[in-house]
């Protein structure tokens, strides 16, 4: 018995690893378009996440127009936002998969979290943004309702490719959603409504999305964003979410941006600093880098000597020049 498992156990290896090699040249995505669009550019996390009571406001709620509106007022290169479906099958831009951080909820269900995809749109621009997470003072800002409510992709489109000058660069990041391909779909077309190929990327932590739709439109530039404990953090400890994580994470850092043809990597600055990341490795293979969350200065400096894309939630031009007060991050932000 025992002589025989030696060359089982290579056998089954070997068919096991003709299989892989075999499904992924069959299934891997063609290379990506130039992402150098991309490449040492600063972008505003949600828009921007700060609160500095020297200036006429406390707190913008990410994610909506007033936030991107500040972002570009105060000197970013682009903006991240995170988009999902509500009910009715509209893209909208939100982070959360439920109200309970963000917005006050309906009146029919005050204390329940309520999922952003059981609403419609019209549900959620009757919501208001909790107290924290909104104290524009009214003299401060000339804001119609529109600019601070959850706001439609092509909202933001509209704002930021048809109204500012210069676009802003945009990191369009697919959330989960009840159906992924429907979101996929929307987003390609809004990609060519509005002429997005060199001035946005779509990226996500779910590569099935970033398959489908790099498997729709090959043209589009997309970016696997890398993290590693995101599985515990979501579900909990028990072993096989840590398990699936440290695979997830493997694959991330070897065969996984290759199969998707992805051309950003977007990796959690933590793994930077730690020397788990080395940006220079994967630049050399091709790959523009971007870093998020950064909000320390020399972290900051370090990463765009690197010709990083950086992704803040406050540090713009205008506050490292000096010309305004340096913010602070709102408390109870979430990092992702």
């Amino acid at each position: 018995m025992i002589i025989w498992l030696g060359p089982l156990l290579l056998t089954i290896t070997t068919v096991l690893t003709s299989y892989f090699v075999y499904i992924f040249n069959r299934y891997k995505l063609p290379p990506s378009p130039s992402a150098s669009f991309f490449e040492n550019i600063v972008i505003g996390h949600r828009g921007c996440n700060l609160i500095n009571t020297s200036l006429k406001f406390l707190n913008i709620p990410e994610n909506t127009l007033s936030a991107f509106t500040f972002a570009n007022d105060h000197g970013v290169d682009g903006v991240e936002m995170d988009i999902t479906l509500s009910k009715d099958l509209v893209p909208v831009v939100m982070h959360d998969s439920t109200t309970s951080r963000l917005l006050h909820p309906p009146a029919e269900s005050p204390d329940l979290p309520i999922n952003v995809s059981s609403l419609t749109l019209d549900q959620l621009h009757s919501l208001r943004f909790r107290k924290e997470q909104t104290e524009i003072e009214p003299e401060s800002e000339n804001l119609d309702a529109q600019a601070i409510q959850v706001p439609t992709f092509k909202q933001v489109l509209e704002l930021t490719q048809r109204q500012f000058s210069p676009k802003l660069k945009l990191m369009i990041e697919l959330k989960p959603s009840p159906d992924p391909q429907h979101l996929v779909n929307e987003v390609e077309t809004l990609f060519n409504d509005y002429d997005l190929y060199e001035n946005a990327v779509v990226g996500s932590f779910d590569p099935v999305s970033l398959y489908l739709i790099r498997k729709r439109n090959p043209r589009i530039v997309t970016l696997l964003l890398v993290c590693r404990g995101l599985l515990p953090y979501l579900f909990g400890s028990f072993w096989i979410y840590r398990l699936l994580d440290s695979f997830v994470y493997l694959s991330c850092m070897t065969w996984l941006p290759f199969f998707l043809g992805v051309g950003v990597v977007g990796v959690d600055n933590k793994l930077i600093n730690d020397g788990s990341f080395v940006v220079e490795d994967w630049q050399k293979s091709g790959y523009v880098v971007n870093s998020w969350t950064v909000n320390k200065s020399e972290d900051y400096q370090t990463l765009r000597s690197k010709r990083v894309a950086v992704t803040t939630d406050f540090l713009f031009s205008k506050f490292l020049s000096g010309a305004l007060p340096l913010p602070q991050m709102i408390s109870n932000s979430t990092s992702s």
